[in-house]
């Protein structure tokens, strides 16, 4: 999907890039279209990922689960955390974005969210 690069978006994704633990960034609309990026970023199929995950994840919200979805997400979704074997991602909603953090390897979703949170407020 093309769209147009946002300056907002790519000063976001540098600001947000800086973070020590943080490999790379990326900003992409709900639909999966990169808007903005930082760092060793690859930007291929992660803005998809991005979009494709956070909607799944965002319809736990909306009644799926026969109401345990609305109670798990406890309202609106904020942070999705996906972890593998050496690595971790974590996506964030921001507006009417999506923030994808590659994490460097090591670095943890977990101690780094505060600071994550704390800069994405700053940044609105």
């Amino acid at each position: 999907m093309e769209t147009a690069r946002d300056e907002t978006a790519d000063r976001l994704a540098t600001t947000l890039g800086r973070i020590a633990g943080v490999a790379s960034v990326l900003v992409c609309t709900r639909e999966g279209a990169l808007i903005g990026a930082a760092g060793d970023a690859a930007p291929g199929r992660e803005p998809f990922l991005a979009a494709f995950v956070s909607r799944r994840a965002a319809a736990l919200g909306d009644g799926d689960l026969r109401g345990w979805g609305a109670r798990l997400v406890q309202g609106r979704l904020e942070k999705i955390v996906l972890s593998g074997a050496r690595r971790e991602a974590a996506l964030y909603s921001y507006q009417d974005n999506i923030v994808w953090f590659a994490l460097a390897p090591g670095a943890s979703a977990e101690a780094l969210g505060p600071t994550i949170q704390q800069s994405l407020q700053r940044f609105r």
